[in-house]
């Protein structure tokens, strides 16, 4: 695979990419050159699916002829567009090829940043932000936010002064911090549905058993045996 011999990548002006046919066709063209077990028909569905701009598939066409071992030594520089191009072929059942792994830590992960040399995954990113001073303890440790005056804090005094976000609960309509997405706050939640405070349920705590059906509950009227009476 390392020998292929592919044509030089065409030139193409920004805005004048080309339609959309041959920008397929020449993507399609230029993997099954590189990976000889897909076919042409196999390729451009592939292409389609993961890049539906005409840059895209330049763009994928470009560094394929650039990178020829792109798609098998795992090159944690190829592009998004590579990257999903790849995916796309193992789910497809194409073996022999490489996800793009991590610069740092070399493994197959999603790689969210670019740095010099490649790309890194989102724990290598942290790992390469540089130790700053926290402006609440004075430690020096990795920064995991800024305060209003742009000052670094640490991860500790983060979670230190941490406040949950207050909404309006759902159902009792008081400012409160929220227990579920529903925006159904703590006192409510742990109130047994409708109709099982209309059979006589008493409020309940949280189960030591199996999670206690709620829609269950509406549906029967009754309250499971795994509810525990507070």
């Amino acid at each position: 695979m390392t020998d292929t011999k592919l044509a030089p990548a065409p030139v193409i002006a920004p805005g004048s990419a080309g339609t959309a046919e041959r920008a397929i066709a020449r993507c399609a063209e230029t993997l099954a050159a590189l990976v000889p077990q897909v076919d042409a028909e196999l390729a451009g569905a592939a292409i389609v699916r993961v890049a539906c701009r005409t840059e895209s598939r330049n763009m994928i066409t470009g560094y394929l002829i650039a990178h020829p071992t792109a798609l098998v030594d795992g090159d944690s520089g190829a592009p998004d567009p590579v990257a999903r191009l790849i995916e796309e072929l193992i789910a497809s059942g194409v073996e022999g090829l490489q996800r793009p792994r991590c610069l740092d830590c070399g493994e197959p992960k999603p790689l969210v940043r670019r740095v010099p040399g490649g790309r890194v995954c989102n724990r290598c990113r942290h790992r390469r932000r540089p130790q700053e001073m926290c402006a609440q303890c004075g430690t020096i440790a990795r920064r995991a936010k800024r305060d209003a005056d742009g000052k670094p804090i640490c991860a500790r005094c983060n979670h230190l002064t941490y406040v949950p976000t207050v909404h309006r609960c759902g159902v009792c309509g008081v400012n409160r911090t929220s227990r579920t997405k529903k925006r159904i706050c703590r006192e409510c939640a742990e109130q047994p549905p409708p109709a099982a405070r209309r059979a006589g349920c008493p409020p309940r705590s949280r189960p030591t058993g199996p999670t206690h059906g709620a829609r269950t509950a509406r549906r029967e009227g009754v309250c499971r045996a795994a509810c525990v009476v507070s």
